[in-house]
């Protein structure tokens, strides 16, 4: 089965437009060449591809350890969907930067919004996938 008909039949089976939509989205004008893309090994090097592996099981943990959170209360305009599964990733990639930056700089020369936004634009990225 082509890698197309997958797609939709995953993501959208009643709305095949959404797959011209998602390839316009990061620039893929020719579907074949994102075909052959997709289907390719990940042309990471080992260093990057264990980097990679660390910070997915520590998301991993992170989402693991809040398996029991409370849902967060549903609204009608909701800009983020599934803001509750992505929060504690928020929060873990936020405890991290501030880790780092206490170590690196001292926390206090750093305003504690900064964090805060930071993690709430990671939120709103992880909200949109």
């Amino acid at each position: 089965m082509a890698w197309t008909q997958q797609w939709l039949e995953l993501i959208a089976p009643d709305e095949p437009h959404k797959l011209e939509r998602r390839l316009a989205w990061d620039h893929w004008a020719d579907r074949n060449a994102f075909g052959e893309w997709l289907s390719a090994p990940p042309q990471l090097e080992t260093s990057q591809s264990k980097a990679w592996q660390e910070a997915l099981s520590r998301c991993q943990g992170w989402l693991q350890g809040a398996w029991d959170q409370p849902l967060e209360p549903v609204q009608a305009n909701e800009q983020r969907p599934f803001v509750d599964l992505w929060l504690p990733i928020r929060d873990g990639a936020a405890a991290e930067l501030r880790a780092a930056l206490e170590r690196c700089v001292g926390l206090d020369r750093i305003a504690p919004i900064v964090v805060d936004q930071l993690a709430d634009s990671l939120l709103n990225r992880l909200c949109a996938i």
